[in-house]
């Protein structure tokens, strides 16, 4: 099955525990021009993709080409990684991150 549009948009809200009906509201359209969005119905106007990436904190390169998922959270916590100075607070931290990652792996958002 390909990985859409529509599908990185849905996967995305959903892993950010975003309602439809929010997204939509806060992007200015229907539930139901959504709902057609993340099925892959109808086709996108680049000015909503841009506001869908803005909320969901994801790069319009992730939602077209499924590449570079990395949002603006993940780019806040690298620059602070890059900035600790300690060898040891750097094997601290990292060791955090990874905890936190394994606890978003193992939860389900479908």
């Amino acid at each position: 099955m390909e990985n859409t549009v529509g599908k990185r948009i849905k996967e995305s809200r959903k892993r950010q525990g975003i309602s439809q009906r929010k997204l939509a509201t806060k992007i200015g359209i229907k539930v139901t021009t959504l709902s057609a969005y993340e099925t892959d119905t109808n086709d996108i106007p680049s000015k909503v993709l841009l506001e869908i990436s803005k909320v969901l904190e994801i790069s319009t390169d992730y939602l077209l080409l499924g590449t570079s998922i990395e949002c603006v959270e993940e780019q806040k916590i690298r620059a602070l990684y890059n900035k600790i100075e300690t060898p040891a607070l750097k094997k601290l931290a990292l060791s955090q991150i990874k905890c936190i990652a394994e606890i978003e792996n193992s939860i389900n958002y479908e």
